[in-house]
């Protein structure tokens, strides 16, 4: 599981349905991409980093998307 990237879209108050609603999937591919079951699209870790850095411009993709 990718505790940094459920920590970022639980402080925008985001969901999976409307995280994934927001870079085009559904809520089922989102949840196992940050499940760490499937792996993210270079183009959907972008549109994450994007939706993020709206409210945390700082934010890098090793923050988010480093598992630690």
């Amino acid at each position: 599981m990718n505790n940094n990237l459920v920590g970022y879209r639980s402080m925008l108050r985001l969901s999976q349905t409307a995280m994934g609603a927001k870079i085009g999937i559904c809520r089922d591919s989102y949840q196992a991409k940050e499940n760490g079951k499937k792996d993210f699209t270079q183009t959907e870790i972008e549109n994450i980093m994007k939706i993020l850095k709206v409210k945390r411009p700082e934010l890098t993709i090793e923050e988010v998307f480093l598992r630690t």
